[in-house]
């Protein structure tokens, strides 16, 4: 079974993923991580590469969407930062999401947006369990 969780940056698409993995006891496979490594080595080619789920697996059996607002992604990022002792400041990490997002959605090739039959959770006010849980039930049914 192939399950797809796509999203903007900071909304939790990889700890999700691998903590759904973990409780299915399924591989999990990085997408993004493959597509940066890609988009490294044709970087002088100018390649126009992304993580998209919906183009690696269109036929996925459940596709989720993750979005959550622009001041708990920055939060989220922050943390993120903070563990690795790395200081940023949330308003530029605010307006960095920002400017990421809006070049996502308008790429040219595969921009980024809600995959059709994509369930959509919004992880805004979740709790890391809750996210994960609120997948595995639609999985479940």
């Amino acid at each position: 079974m192939v399950i797809t969780i796509d999203g903007a940056a900071g909304v939790g698409k990889s700890s999700t993923a691998k903590e759904l993995a973990k409780r299915l006891e399924y591989k999990y496979f990085d997408t993004g991580a493959m597509y940066r490594a890609v988009t490294f080595h044709f970087l002088a080619e100018n390649v126009d590469l992304n993580s998209n789920d919906t183009v690696v697996f269109p036929d996925a059996e459940h596709k989720f969407y993750l979005q959550a607002d622009y001041d708990i992604r920055a939060k989220r990022r922050l943390a993120d930062f903070e563990k690795i002792n790395e200081a940023k400041n949330i308003n530029e990490i605010k307006e960095d999401l920002e400017k990421r997002d809006k070049y996502d959605s308008t790429r040219k090739l595969s921009p980024l947006k809600i995959p059709d039959g994509a369930i959509i959770i919004d992880t805004t006010y979740c709790s890391f369990d809750d996210q994960v849980d609120q997948i595995l039930k639609h999985i479940e049914k």
